[in-house]
């Protein structure tokens, strides 16, 4: 259904990890000091992803709570990178 994600502060179940771990490029993102959501959380999809054959990307931002979106889409290679990604879809 997607091309990539790009969770920001997440707090993701790891149940569904599986279906989507080796088909949809992710990139991560969270302050490292986010009181709101711990980053523990995205350290734990991320290795669930590792675990069930995906490559994520994960970039932790110190000294940033929880308002990291800020740093992410201003992030260098942001951009370039989610408007690298596309979906085909062969049945058409």
């Amino acid at each position: 259904m997607f091309a990539s994600a790009t969770p920001i502060c997440g707090n993701e179940s790891t149940k569904l990890v599986n279906r989507y771990a080796d088909k949809v490029p992710v990139w991560v993102f969270h302050g490292y000091d986010d009181q709101v959501v711990n980053p523990e959380h995205s350290l734990k999809i991320v290795n669930s992803i590792i675990a069930s054959g995906g490559s994520p990307r994960l970039t932790l931002y110190d000294n940033v709570n929880h308002c990291s979106w800020i740093n992410a889409f201003t992030e260098t290679n942001f951009l370039k990178w989610i408007h690298s990604k596309s979906k085909h879809n062969d049945n058409k």
